[in-house]
């Protein structure tokens, strides 16, 4: 018994010492997450973000929402989600493109796997984000969430309720408005 344990310990070792060296050198891959809202984008993102650090891939997440939250100091309700609201279009597309940017900088110097994690519902919004990457050594690669169990997402917009763009208001509007953008 204590032989084989021996061979399997040294066994790992040498599977592990013959991966290629992490780093700035090896090839790197942008994976953009695309679905409607509470459809599970972000959990997959972090999920992945977990068991490639875990393998030794250095990968990050970079959201979208988290640098609207932070950059938007205008009115955030379902109306700015809209389709037809043009000014906010042209916001929230400078909002994933500066986000990618902020992304490319990390990449290109110090990771291996990034995760733009956003909607990017459009066809248009998707080919500005390969316009930007398009002539970079970088891999790509889209990931759709859909979901569509009743019960699924009905969770989804709960757990949304108790997120940060609905601190301090009333429930009802909160699940109104969510489910509207």
């Amino acid at each position: 018994v204590r032989r084989y344990k021996r061979d399997f310990h040294r066994t790992k070792s040498l599977i592990f010492s013959e991966r290629p060296p992490v780093g700035p050198q090896e090839e790197k891959l942008i994976i953009f997450m695309v679905g409607l809202p509470a459809r599970g984008k972000s959990y997959i993102a972090k999920k992945l973000r977990r068991w490639l650090n875990w393998m030794g891939i250095h990968t990050k997440v970079f959201n979208v929402g988290n640098a609207r939250r932070e950059k938007v100091k205008e009115n955030q309700d379902s109306s700015f989600f809209s389709s037809d609201n043009e000014s906010s279009k042209v916001t929230r597309d400078k909002l994933a493109l500066d986000v990618l940017d902020e992304l490319l900088l990390w990449i290109e110097t110090e990771g291996s796997v990034a995760i733009h994690d956003a909607t990017n519902s459009t066809k248009d919004r998707r080919l500005k984000l390969l316009e930007v990457v398009k002539n970079k050594n970088i891999k790509v690669l889209f990931i759709e969430s859909i979901c569509r169990d009743p019960h699924v997402l009905e969770a989804n917009v709960q757990m949304k309720m108790s997120g940060p763009d609905y601190v301090n208001k009333d429930a009802t509007e909160a699940r109104h408005d969510f489910v509207a953008r």
